[in-house]
């Protein structure tokens, strides 16, 4: 097994086709019970969002607005069915902003029920386990909010100590002890070695140890992998060579810094080109399928 795809949503694709065989149904059911579960896992944090905005007692407008867009937007029936962990991820996601709305308005207060600080935690756990760059979407969380946060300093810095400990040992001891092989950090800091690559595509000027660096990482001209709405072109590439970042994080990581000084609004355009898709959601960008292969495991189209 290997976590390059998070083996937590493995997990939960294992138990629903536990489930499936026990109750003796083929694969393509177990596929369907999964399907099924996330269709209502989805459906009931849409519920719960909306109607927290309710109790809120936020402008009607925006309450019904919300609702429609959970509803009727074409591509949430077409996550809903879809079996990838980034849609479970951006749940989890979901989840965290009623959180952090009640923090900032309660001033830190919310923690003070002890189920709010163990639903803060869990939710933490979830989003760093469910992709491979979730660690420090919840590190930066963290940080943010114990900076801005007036009051409960100790309370929170206990929580932020204790959700990032739990996620080092999850995967340093935990998933290796399991026989679980941990995942390179390529798929960690895609973003972050695109803007690099962008830089380089360009031909914008850089040292000799610079340039060497990148072609180290990608292993052939950049000019012909490098792809401005994301890094999959790069490292799916055959002499991609991922072991150059995971043997040298902290000097591609200084790399990046000393580029984003240099060169801060390319690093914009990449970011913006990178994630474009939440901005201008017509962006077409083929990152899934809406078929299923050929397989030997019994499963096919309905």
């Amino acid at each position: 097994y290997s976590n390059a795809h998070p083996i937590a949503h493995t997990f939960l694709i294992w138990v629903c086709f536990k489930l499936g065989h026990l109750l003796s149904f083929g694969n393509n059911t177990c596929v369907a019970i999964y399907t099924l579960c996330q269709m209502l896992f989805m459906s009931a944090v849409f519920s719960y969002v909306s109607t927290y905005i309710l109790r809120k007692r936020a402008p009607k407008w925006f309450f019904i607005g919300t609702v429609a867009f959970f509803a009727l937007l074409p591509v949430n029936g077409f996550f809903a069915v879809t079996m990838w962990k980034d849609f479970i991820f951006s749940c989890f996601l979901l989840l965290l902003i009623p959180c952090l709305i009640e923090v900032v308005q309660t001033k830190g207060e919310w923690f003070n029920q002890p189920l709010h600080f163990i639903w803060f935690f869990v939710l933490s756990m979830l989003i760093s386990v469910f992709r491979s760059n979730g660690i420090m979407i919840v590190f930066l969380t963290l940080v943010s909010v114990l900076i801005f946060l007036p009051r409960k300093k100790l309370r929170f810095s206990l929580l932020a100590a204790a959700s990032l400990v739990v996620v080092i040992a999850y995967q340093t001891i935990l998933l290796p002890g399991l026989g679980i092989e941990q995942t390179s950090r390529t798929e960690a800091l895609g973003i972050p070695m695109n803007q690099i690559c962008r830089v380089a595509a360009l031909g914008l000027d850089l040292t000799d140890e610079q340039q060497k660096m990148v072609d180290d990482l990608v292993g052939t001209d950049i000019t012909e992998v490098y792809r401005p709405e994301g890094y999959d072109s790069i490292k799916f590439n055959p002499k991609y060579n991922a072991s150059a970042l995971d043997q040298d994080m902290g000097g591609y990581l200084k790399l990046w810094g000393n580029l984003l000084l240099k060169y801060p609004s390319v690093y914009f355009e990449s970011y913006f080109c990178q994630t474009l898709g939440y901005w201008y959601p017509d962006i077409q960008n083929e990152i899934t399928d809406a078929y299923v292969y050929e397989n030997p495991n019994g499963i096919y189209e309905v």
